[in-house]
């Protein structure tokens, strides 16, 4: 069952964040407190929410998004900020977890939401998921590690 994610359930979601920092070679020091600390404090605020659902004692998956009005017009955005369902749970979880996610956002009257997606092995997949979704593309965003 997807629940929304509360303050106790941090610890399992970095537990979580973590196999999915392990699955790309792209992304590298994921900090469980402070991952746990920055969840806490957008969810606390409302900036923040996570939807979730357990498969036993761990997460199968979630999907977290940061909400914010547009710094440049009157419109509210909801940013993916992880998306993510462990292998074993991999099939319907994913949309379903979306689906709840756009749900919410559509009863909080969210204007727009913006997904994101990483260019490793599976970026083309999610690229094309996103775009049989209904998504259009809007910018790709570029990074340059200086340590």
């Amino acid at each position: 069952m997807i629940q929304e994610a509360t303050f106790a359930d941090l610890p399992r979601m970095a537990e979580t964040a973590r196999q999915f920092y392990a699955a790309s070679p792209l992304l590298a020091d994921l900090q469980n407190q402070k991952f746990c600390e920055t969840w806490h404090r957008l969810i606390e605020t409302g900036i923040g929410v996570a939807f979730i659902e357990y498969a036993g004692d761990s997460i199968a998956g979630g999907i977290g998004a940061i909400v914010a009005p547009d710094p440049y017009g009157n419109t509210t955005i909801a940013s993916e900020a992880f998306w993510f369902v462990s292998e074993t749970s991999r099939g319907t979880l994913g949309i379903r977890l979306y689906r709840a996610f756009e749900a919410w956002a559509k009863s909080h009257g969210v204007d727009s939401i913006q997904m994101i997606h990483l260019m490793d092995s599976t970026g083309a997949k999610v690229r094309n998921l996103y775009l049989r979704m209904g998504f259009e593309p809007v910018e790709v965003r570029y990074q340059k590690r200086l340590n």
